[in-house]
C-alpha cells in the first residue's frame, strides 16, 4: 500500500503569481488558476499519478482568517500531497521547491 505524504511550504513573499511562476519554471509543471468561494484565487497542479501541488495565500481577506494560523508570518503556502512510495522522488521535490527561492521554508512533512 502506498504511503501518503503531505508537505507544506511557506514564504513571506506576497506576490502569489511570482511564486507560482518560479515554481512552474523550477519544477517544470503548469498550474491552473482556480477560484473558490472559500479560499479565493489559488493555483493547482494535479498529475496523473495523483500528485497535487497547490499555491495559495495564507490569509483569506474576505473571511479575515488564516488558513494556517500557526504560520502567520508566511503569506503564501505551497502544499504537496502524493501517494508515492519513492522517498527519493519526495526528497527531490523538497529540494527543488526549496531551491526555487531562498525564502521558502518547509513547514510540515507528514506521512501516513
Amino acid at each position: 500500500m502506498p504511503t501518503k505524504y503531505f508537505l507544506l511550504f511557506g514564504t513571506p513573499a506576497t506576490d502569489i503569481k511570482r511564486v507560482k511562476s518560479d515554481l512552474e519554471e523550477k519544477l517544470n509543471i503548469r498550474f491552473d488558476e482556480r477560484d473558490s468561494a472559500y479560499s479565493g484565487i489559488y493555483y493547482m497542479h494535479r498529475s496523473a499519478n495523483t500528485d497535487m501541488v497547490r499555491v495559495e495565500t495564507n490569509y483569506q481577506e474576505w473571511d479575515q482568517d488564516w488558513i494556517m494560523p500557526d504560520f502567520k508570518h508566511y503569506q503564501i503556502l505551497i502544499s504537496f500531497s502524493t501517494n508515492s512510495n519513492n522517498q527519493k522522488d519526495i526528497d527531490l521535490f523538497i529540494s527543488s521547491v526549496l531551491s526555487s527561492s531562498d525564502k521558502l521554508k518547509l513547514l510540515k512533512n507528514e506521512k501516513s
